[in-house]
């Protein structure tokens, strides 16, 4: 029985701990520090000094407009601060704002 008791003590200790600490979850959408879900698709994570810095593909309509990166700062790769979307638009050229995903053709693969 005693054993029994020190189990189940255990476990609450461990799962109360595991729920005390921020976590990376696999599968689930990320929220920033606002609470909007991490808009960087594709994205890289880069440290710096101590702070992460997280930048992918803002995405911004169902055309896939292409606005910019975005750009999210992070303490612990667990909270992160929405920065602002770098790269923004332009007027004109590659980064204009006719700036669409597309397709690369590869000759050997046709």
């Amino acid at each position: 029985m005693t054993r029994i008791i020190i189990i189940v003590l255990l476990s609450i200790s461990y799962v109360t701990n595991c729920i005390a600490e921020d976590v990376i979850r696999n599968g689930v959408p990320r929220f920033d520090t606002d609470g909007n879900i991490v808009n960087a698709h594709g994205a890289c994570i880069v440290e710096d000094g101590g702070k992460y810095w997280l930048f992918g593909e803002y995405k911004s309509d169902e055309s896939n407009a292409f606005p910019g990166f975005g750009c999210y700062s992070s303490p612990d790769l667990v909270n992160w601060n929405f920065e602002r979307v770098v790269l923004p638009v332009q007027p004109d050229g590659i980064l204009g704002p006719d700036r669409v995903g597309g397709f690369i053709m590869v000759p050997s693969t046709g």
